[in-house]
Formats: structure tokens, C-alpha cells, sequence
């Protein structure tokens, strides 16, 4: 399922947080963070932009989520940078 996928993915970024995100190996995780988004947004902007707001108003996000975030902040902060150079978000 999307959830363990994610989980999975977010554990194998977590051991290349030394590395260059520009890396193959990071860009490569990139891609597969891109396909798990756009499976979970299916192409819509309005849930992208959902999404979006929700990362940027952390706060008001619901509480598992949260603290999901909370514990991986890392990962999303190097996955934004590695994203960026791809021209998306995280």
C-alpha cells in the first residue's frame, strides 16, 4: 500500500542524507518520491496546492501527521532541496 511505500522510501532517503542530492542515487529517490506524489495527488492541482498549504501551515495539520513530519523532518528538508533541482516540491 501508498502508506508503506512511503515509509520504505522515506527510510532509504534517510541513508543518503550525507550524499549530494544532485547524486544519481538521490535523484533517483527523487523520482520515486515524484510517482508517489503525483499517485497520491492524481494530477490534480487542487490536491497538490491541499498539500502543499498543509506543509506550510504545519500547525494546524492533523496530529498523527504531524508528528510523522516531525520525526522525518530531515529527510523532507533534504528531499525539498533534492526536488528542487527537478523544479518541484516536496
Amino acid at each position: 500500500d501508498s502508506q508503506k511505500q512511503w515509509h520504505e522510501l522515506i527510510e532509504e532517503v534517510r541513508l543518503h542524507l550525507d550524499d549530494d542530492p544532485a547524486s544519481p542515487e538521490v535523484q533517483h529517490l527523487a523520482e520515486r518520491w515524484r510517482g508517489l506524489l503525483r499517485a497520491f495527488t492524481q494530477g490534480n492541482p487542487g490536491i497538490q496546492k491541499g498539500l502543499n498549504n498543509m506543509y506550510a501551515n504545519m500547525d494546524s495539520a492533523p496530529a498523527e501527521f504531524r508528528e510523522y513530519h516531525n520525526r522525518n523532518k530531515d529527510v523532507y528538508a533534504f528531499m525539498s532541496k533534492a526536488l528542487a533541482l527537478g523544479g518541484e516540491e516536496c
